[in-house]
């Protein structure tokens, strides 16, 4: 006769059933020579560890997250299409540069010559030729 650690009868249950239960009694023995040891590991501080090292990792995961929310938001937002102040600064130099250069290169006079003034051009408002005004009428 057959019993458990509860101590009820195994004999009168089907095999299928009684091969189950000492399955979990074998896993539950395997489970109690562990405790120990993750106990003495607990001990240890492992688990302590642990926990500070979740803390830590899921404070450096924040900070990228916002990173990255700030460099999409940068690259994508409205703001990216306006120029940096320093690359202002840069184009601005560029361009005296350039004006100090042509200044040096166009002779001391700059006057132009004079051209002469065309004629005011003749408009014909409301006068018709003869030839349109004897069939009009």
């Amino acid at each position: 006769m057959e019993t458990s650690a509860a101590g009820v009868d195994l004999s009168s249950l089907a095999p299928p059933l009684r091969a189950l239960i000492d399955g979990q009694q074998a896993a539950l023995e395997a489970l109690r020579a562990e405790n120990p040891a993750l106990s003495d590991l607990n001990a240890g501080g492992v688990v302590e560890r642990l926990r500070a090292e979740v803390v830590s990792l899921t404070e450096q995961n924040r900070r990228l997250e916002h990173l990255l929310d700030e460099l999409r938001r940068a690259f994508f937002a409205k703001k990216s299409e306006k120029l940096h102040p320093d690359q202002l600064q840069f184009a601005l130099e560029e361009l005296e540069g350039a004006l100090a250069g042509a200044e040096e290169e166009t002779p001391a006079s700059t006057t132009r010559p004079a051209r002469p003034k065309r004629p005011a051009a003749e408009r014909n408002i409301g006068r018709l030729p003869a030839t349109c005004r004897a069939s009009s009428g």
